[in-house]
């Protein structure tokens, strides 16, 4: 497993905090937070609306009814045609939101991120221009993030909902507990993961901006600046300034939903950091008492 196709799956097995302080947090630069915020929302749009067609493709209670929680009498048996239905809502709700083409929701809102990126970037550098799709590292971000959503809405996350409906199913489990599940695995109750990647993309994008800015202009240094109320790791990083490409990069040596900035430095006459060289801390998390050392 690669470092960026890890971003997703947590970070340490010691941290004293909850993910959600982190998405409750705005970015430091407003366009870039109307961004991500408004991301989620064109998130959400689809997930109710791609829930409601599986739930109506699985028999199973429509949303207002799941949501409430309401009982529903009698066992529940799965449609014949079930998996083929959900095959084919999936891959609509794939195509809606990402491609290989820049004009999808995902790439779109990327793009738009990216520029907000330069356009800072470049203000503090007086010269340049906005970028295009075609700029390799933005180009990277929407890969690898389009690869992270792929995974989510693959053929085979359709095959583990259908066996563990089958085994609900089996089990005696009424429509409504069906329903609940469905909720909470794929649909409403999982809103939170598209909350993180509208967030964690939007700051990859914007780092992407940064690495673009400096390599355009060959800026020498690079200088991290930590949200309001930064976190333990970041911020053992806040201030910092390191010689171009050796510092840590937002998010991948992070957190998801970190909302703190890498930026250009065109002169800088007091000694540099060391290069990070730490591992991701997706591939190596941090242990309590690495974080009891940043307290």
């Amino acid at each position: 497993m690669t470092r960026k196709q890890s971003l997703y799956l947590g970070i340490t097995k010691g941290l004293d905090y909850h993910e959600m302080v982190f998405a409750s947090k705005k970015h430091q630069w407003p366009d870039a937070d109307k961004l991500m915020v408004d991301l989620f929302v064109e998130f959400a749009k689809y997930i109710t609306k791609y829930e409601k067609e599986m739930l109506l493709a699985l028999g199973l209670p429509d949303i207002k009814k799941v949501r409430a929680g309401e009982d529903v009498e009698g066992k529940y048996v799965v449609p014949d045609n079930a998996q083929r239905q959900l095959q084919e809502i999936m891959r609509e709700w794939l195509g809606k939101i990402y491609s290989e083409r820049s004009s999808e929701l995902f790439n779109k809102y990327m793009v738009k991120q990216f520029n907000v990126g330069r356009k800072h970037f470049v203000e503090k550098m007086r010269e340049g221009k906005s970028p295009d799709y075609e700029d390799e590292y933005l180009y990277q971000v929407v890969q690898n993030g389009g690869k992270r959503i792929s995974a989510e809405l693959s053929l085979k996350h359709i095959n583990e909902i259908m066996a563990h409906i089958q085994e609900m199913a089996i089990s005696g489990k009424n429509p409504m507990q069906i329903g609940r599940w469905l909720h909470q695995a794929t649909g409403e109750g999982r809103s939170w993961w598209w909350n993180r990647i509208a967030r964690s993309e939007s700051s990859l994008a914007l780092d992407a901006a940064f690495e673009s800015s400096m390599e355009k202009y060959q800026i020498p240094f690079e200088e991290w600046v930590c949200e309001s109320s930064a976190c333990l790791i970041c911020s053992q990083f806040c201030g910092g300034v390191w010689q171009r490409g050796e510092g840590p990069e937002v998010v991948s040596d992070t957190h998801p939903n970190c909302l703190c900035l890498r930026i250009p430095r065109l002169i800088y006459e007091d000694k540099t950091r060391e290069p990070w060289t730490r591992p991701s801390p997706y591939d190596m998390p941090y242990t309590p008492i690495e974080l009891d050392a940043l307290r």
